[in-house]
């Protein structure tokens, strides 16, 4: 009984693991909540403890949920500094969810 369950364990990795999986670039972006289309933005950085971004309506903390890139980008800069910055992001539940950010 173990033999022949453990013989059809194998099959079934063999078989599933033989699919392929055919990903496109363009539905990835539709379904991402952060797209590429999203404008870019000029503000300034508040580095300090949490960090926020200053724009023109408002000032907003910067979101754990950022890339990776965006949140290192930050995290090089000096504490208790400002910086002008282009970036682009969404806006969600007064956080700004940063997608990329660079220096001006």
């Amino acid at each position: 009984m173990v033999k022949t369950s453990f013989l059809i364990l194998i099959l079934m990795l063999t078989t599933g693991c033989g699919k392929e999986v055919e990903i496109s670039n363009k539905k990835l972006e539709y379904n991402s909540s952060l797209s590429t289309a999203t404008p870019e933005i000029e503000g300034t950085l508040i580095r300090g403890t949490p960090d926020k971004i200053q724009v023109t309506n408002g000032t907003y903390q910067v979101s754990m949920y950022s890339s990776y890139d965006a949140l290192e980008f930050i995290a090089t800069r000096q504490l208790n500094k400002s910086y002008t910055v282009r970036f682009r992001g969404k806006i969600k539940s007064n956080q700004y969810v940063v997608e990329t950010m660079r220096a001006k």
